[in-house]
């Protein structure tokens, strides 16, 4: 039996903001109340989106807090298909067309494919704009890992069913992801037989990807699963098969073998009622899904890890019962579906409240989308130059700073997102601070060029959309308030003065900037004045606060 892949419709899925409220009044999840002003605006979108700027702060000040948590997740559909840049020698591909659906010609060397994919995402988060779906993009990757798959159109179904269901509904998500190609053969879902059973995914079905385990109750009882309940899993989900990996003819699919399906009854422990699955041929994991699902410890697993992605890596007893427990509640509610749940998390005081702005460490994917998108830097994104190099080369500052897509060193994902005490502090060490210094180096004072392009901040272009750039204080304090989720200290304002204008009075720099606008083409003023700005963002984003959010 061949079956082909779901071509869900999306599902943006978010309630009415009225509906959200009811439901975070009912369950007790209070709502924020504060100010929808500057520094709150500038919270939500560091949490919700991967950059803003300046503008966009202030575009917002004319929405409600409500309508801009409905702006955000706003689902904005599928993205654009990666397509081949630099390949000549694929017949099958020419340069500019896609090829994730063309199996790779044979003798052809598949590394274009890879070079694509890293590229394609970074495109996908440098245009995301003010949306959360390539927040969750990254979530979901580092929730549903797979690693290690040579054939790059497994790579792409398995992106593609993220951006399908990333902010549809959670139990259709996971019913995906089961049966997913890439998934299949990471955790040796392929290889699940009726008379060699594998525990691979059927444990990490439990233990990272729904329910999760809970303290130890017993010998093979982890409070929310056994260890019996995996083998019995495991049976249930014997049979699958991917196909068409590394074939220069196939296409990629995935079948139900029947012959390799185990069609005995499966036994589930007492964590699970123990309830009884009858044989159900390629049905049979669904009916395993809708047993899992019944229970609440999945809302409220979901729900720790949402918050955790989102508003602070620190739970306690108190967080558990006023913010977990009513959170997951509305996601039960909700039948499982992603966006309710979020909208109800984004309004609350739980997320915008003062005391976690700043709290996290951002990943190096959020560090390099604050330092490009907050600071405009202009890539060219219709030419093939452009999408051939400095998506590259921006892709492998990720892996410098030990955030590398697609390879992920664990099923658990990156360490910063479940190893405690650490977590996101983890993301700091003597390896990576040097390269997060050498990105932020390389676009204020240098510049990323790659075959004659060149790409850099420039820092006359993102003062001119402030208010007073005139008044080295006041811009100071503004372009503070974009960077850090903050605010700086009278001591660092005059600090980050004397890097601008050292051991000079505030007008000096009134009269020069005034005087560059009184004659841009006089190139001696415009460097001048320009290489004042670049060593205050040098130095602005070398502060531990740039590091923050």
């Amino acid at each position: 039996m061949k079956i082909s892949f779901p071509k869900a419709t999306l599902k943006a899925a978010i309630s009415s903001s009225a509906t959200s409220l009811e439901q975070m009044a009912t369950f007790n999840l209070p709502a924020y109340s504060g100010p929808w002003d500057r520094a709150a605006i500038n919270h939500f979108l560091r949490r919700t989106t991967l950059g803003h700027t300046y503008a966009d702060v202030t575009s917002l000040l004319d929405l409600s807090h409500a309508d801009a948590v409905d702006l955000v997740l706003t689902d904005p559909g599928m993205p654009s298909l990666p397509i081949n840049y630099d390949e000549e020698n694929d017949p099958n591909v020419p340069i500019g067309e896609t090829w994730v659906e063309t199996p790779l010609a044979s003798g052809v060397n598949g590394g274009y494919r890879r070079r694509s994919m890293q590229s394609w995402i970074m495109r996908q988060a440098m245009e995301s704009g003010l949306n959360v779906k390539e927040r969750m993009v990254i979530f979901w990757h580092n929730h549903f890992v797979t690693a290690s798959i040579a054939d790059r159109r497994f790579t792409w179904e398995y992106m593609k069913t993220i951006h399908q269901h990333g902010l549809g509904n959670f139990k259709a998500f996971v019913d995906a992801i089961t049966i997913d190609p890439s998934m299949l053969r990471y955790l040796n879902g392929n290889q699940n037989t009726k008379n060699a059973p594998n525990e691979n995914y059927a444990r990490e079905l439990l233990e990272l990807f729904t329910i999760g385990k809970g303290p130890l109750a017993g010998p093979g009882d982890y409070t929310n699963y056994t260890e019996d309940d995996i083998v019995a899993i495991a049976r249930v989900l014997t049979g699958w098969r991917d196909r068409g990996h590394n074939s220069s003819t196939l296409p990629v699919y995935i079948e139900f073998r029947p012959d390799q399906h185990d069609t005995d009854t499966k036994q589930l422990s007492h964590r699970f009622d123990n309830q009884v699955i009858e044989n159900a041929d390629e049905n049979e994991y669904k009916v395993l899904l809708d047993i899992i699902f019944s229970k609440d410890e999945v809302a409220r697993y979901m729900c720790r890890k949402f918050y955790r992605y989102f508003v602070s890596d620190q739970i306690d007893e108190t967080i558990e019962s006023n913010v977990i427990e009513p959170l997951a509640q509305i996601m039960i509610t909700n039948n499982y579906e992603i966006a309710p749940t979020l909208e109800a998390l984004f309004l609350s005081d739980a997320f915008m409240k003062e005391d976690v702005r700043g709290v996290l460490i951002k990943n190096p994917m959020e560090f390099l989308m604050s330092t490009i998108k907050s600071t405009g830097v202009n890539f060219d994104q219709n030419n093939m130059q452009t999408y051939h190099t400095i998506h590259y080369s921006v892709f492998f500052r990720l892996r410098d700073m030990q955030m590398e897509i697609y390879n992920h060193d664990s099923v658990a994902g990156w360490q910063a997102y479940y190893q405690a005490p650490g977590f996101s502090r983890l993301w700091l060490s003597a390896v990576t601070m040097p390269q997060r210094q050498y990105v932020t180096d390389r676009f204020t004072r240098y510049q990323y060029n790659n075959s004659g392009i060149g790409y850099r901040i420039y820092p006359l272009d993102v003062i001119e959309n402030l208010p007073n750039p005139y008044d080295p204080n006041v811009m100071i304090t503004d372009l503070a308030e974009l960077f850090y989720p903050n605010e700086i200290t009278e001591n660092q304002v005059n600090f980050l003065k004397s890097i601008l204008i050292p051991g000079l009075p505030d007008f000096e720099w009134t009269t020069e900037y005034a005087d560059y606008l009184a004659d841009p083409d006089n190139v001696n003023l415009k460097n001048a004045v320009e290489d004042k700005l670049r060593d205050l963002f040098q130095a602005m984003m070398s502060l531990s606060e740039f590091y923050l959010f």
